[in-house]
């Protein structure tokens, strides 16, 4: 990395903490559902279970769309405060009650919660940092979402083993409320780091742009609402540079409506606008009236056509192809996460509830792993230079999904062959750089295709592919499990992902 280069490590390190409680709080059922007592979860658990996760999927998919596109109109970190309140007041309603329906409803409403949070982290991260090391940072912060997969059961085990002391046979809930606590104190962090950048930025600002000479010092008042105003507005889109540069343009303009009274009246006129106005509308300049109003009006449907016309036939081509392989990465990212563990456990007599965590824990430490390296290596001028952009991009996505598929083949083979603990660590392991790895490289790729102020618009409908996928790992690849077994269930998987890479081959 370019050590010149200005990083908001502050910013990142609360993206991290942030999304690491955020992906605990989508997985809260997944993580406790194999400690809850019969009586709670009933008899039906792998179907009952399989409901609850598509109906969160569900959610999430229609927030992510939403939330992606508007993200180009909207201050992302506001959104993703609002998204970690929401998601711990489901998780408080999953904590009090035990009723299926309550659950499917409650989960579903965690899901619309949660949908908004990563379309909020990806359009900060383009905005934030430098382009050279966006792939880097893109796959630092999700791999907070692994750590969450790989620590969440043990998490779960440790509260609720404690909670048994006061709680009894419902410690179950403790989880709930403990990752519900956890996102409402990131919010809260979140908030004060907005708004002490949007102070030292006012104060920054404040003097240095404003002349002194012929200036009344009586009249700052006035300047400072403006400045305000337009740096809430502004602020939502673009860098503190940028911003800077507009704001100093705007003191310039506030200056020159000191000459005469007239002026004056009229500035003070505009300022009242802007005060009674600052929450519904966007604020432009004009070099002869100063500052103007525009309603900010947003359509989701002229959005996305500003982005396909903004964008060239082959990319658009290789959106849709790169979103094709996201939508099966993300299927085996659930399909793995949610039901390898539980088709081990079905084989008891093999392989004990131990195993089953420590393959899980290998997996999701793989996504560590994975979303890291793939970063860094996608990143490195050594690939820049063997291959041009987006070649080297495509090259590490189609190999990775090969390897995926080949290696999930592989263990729906050997788990109905008594394979040992060891070998199927090492499975999961690969298994969790790859899938992991490709996920965040079609999200990078899909950034990238777009200009910055479509960016959002161009990852939400990636992302709504790929919940697609999410959608189809939960209760329809459980009902498909019931059919045929767990394994064949894996190998057709396996198969059918390895061939979405076909038309992406073609780039």
């Amino acid at each position: 990395m370019n050590a010149t280069v200005k990083r908001p490590l502050g910013l990142l390190i609360l993206l991290f903490w942030s999304y690491f409680f955020t992906s605990l709080a989508r997985r809260a059922i997944q993580n406790i559902y194999h400690i809850i007592p019969v009586e709670y979860k009933g008899t039906k658990s792998n179907t009952h279970l399989g409901s609850i996760i598509t109906a969160q999927t569900l959610g999430y998919t229609v927030t992510k769309l939403i939330g992606g596109i508007l993200m180009d109109h909207l201050n992302p970190l506001r959104i993703f405060i609002y998204s970690l309140i929401s998601a711990s007041g489901s998780l408080f309603l999953l904590s009090v009650s035990s009723h299926q329906t309550v659950w499917l409803v409650s989960y579903g409403l965690t899901g619309l919660a949660l949908g908004s949070s990563w379309p909020a982290i990806s359009k900060t991260l383009r905005t934030s940092v430098a382009s050279q090391e966006l792939a880097t940072w893109w796959g630092l912060i999700s791999s907070s979402s692994n750590l969450a997969g790989c620590m969440g059961s043990w998490i779960s085990i440790v509260i609720s083993s404690y909670a048994t002391i006061f709680l009894g046979d419902l410690a179950w809930r403790a989880p709930f409320i403990f990752v519900g606590v956890c996102c409402i104190i990131s919010a809260l962090l979140l908030t004060v780091y907005l708004r002490s950048r949007t102070i030292d930025t006012v104060n920054e600002i404040n003097f240095k742009t404003i002349p002194t000479k012929n200036f009344n010092p009586s009249k700052v008042t006035i300047s400072n609402q403006l400045l305000g105003k337009h740096l809430n507005s502004d602020i939502k889109h673009k860098r503190c540079d940028d911003t800077c540069q507009s704001l100093m343009s705007t003191s310039k303009l506030v200056q020159n409506t000191y000459d005469t009274s007239n002026q004056e009246r009229c500035c003070n006129k505009k300022t009242n606008r802007l005060s009674n106005n600052c929450q519904d509308k966007d604020f432009t300049e004009n070099d002869d009236k100063g500052v103007t109003i525009q309603p900010n009006k947003v359509n989701i449907t002229n959005q996305i056509s500003k982005l396909f016309r903004t964008l060239s036939l082959k990319q658009r081509l290789l959106l849709g192809s790169s979103a094709g392989v996201h939508m099966c990465a993300t299927f085996l990212r659930y399909a793995i996460g949610d039901w390898l563990g539980i088709m081990l456990l079905n084989n008891k007599h093999v392989y004990s509830q131990n195993t089953a965590y420590l393959v899980a824990s290998s997996y999701e430490f793989g996504g560590i792993v994975g979303s890291t390296l793939v970063g860094i290596v996608a990143d490195l001028k050594m690939i820049s230079r063997i291959s041009s952009w987006p070649r080297r991009r495509i090259l590490l996505i189609i190999i990775q999904m090969l390897i995926a598929s080949g290696t999930l083949m592989c263990l729906s083979w050997i788990t109905n062959h008594n394979a040992s603990l060891t070998i199927l660590l090492i499975i999961s392991l690969i298994l969790g750089i790859t899938v992991i790895g490709t996920i965040a490289l079609c999200g990078v790729l899909a950034v990238e295709l777009a200009p910055p102020a479509f960016s959002g618009t161009a990852h939400a409908l990636s992302a709504l592919t790929a919940n697609f996928g999410a959608i189809l790992a939960g209760y329809p690849f459980a009902l498909l499990a019931e059919y045929i077994n767990w394994s064949g269930a894996f190998l057709v998987a396996g198969i059918v992902c390895g061939l979405s890479v076909i038309p992406l081959s073609f780039f």
